[in-house]
């Protein structure tokens, strides 16, 4: 794998992240990951997932959910 693949890889891996934890709009999530505008990031993740960001979230953000339960504090 070449050196600017891994990197496009890596760099969306952490936008399918931030897509799923966050409500953050999806241009920010594009200049946050190093994606020169939305167009770009729009491209690169339908090659990869097959949806738009957009579309993405709207599918599999609900199955996403950070379990926080063993964050609580318990009584010793």
């Amino acid at each position: 794998m070449s050196v600017n693949r891994y990197l496009r890889l890596v760099r969306l891996m952490n936008v399918r992240r931030l897509l799923l934890e966050t409500d953050k709009p999806v241009e920010y999530i594009a200049s946050v990951c190093g994606f020169t505008n939305n167009k770009t990031l729009n491209r690169n993740f339908k090659t990869w997932k097959g949806l738009t960001p957009t579309a993405y979230r709207q599918t599999y953000a609900r199955y996403h959910k950070i379990d926080t339960s063993c964050f609580q504090k318990r009584p010793l």
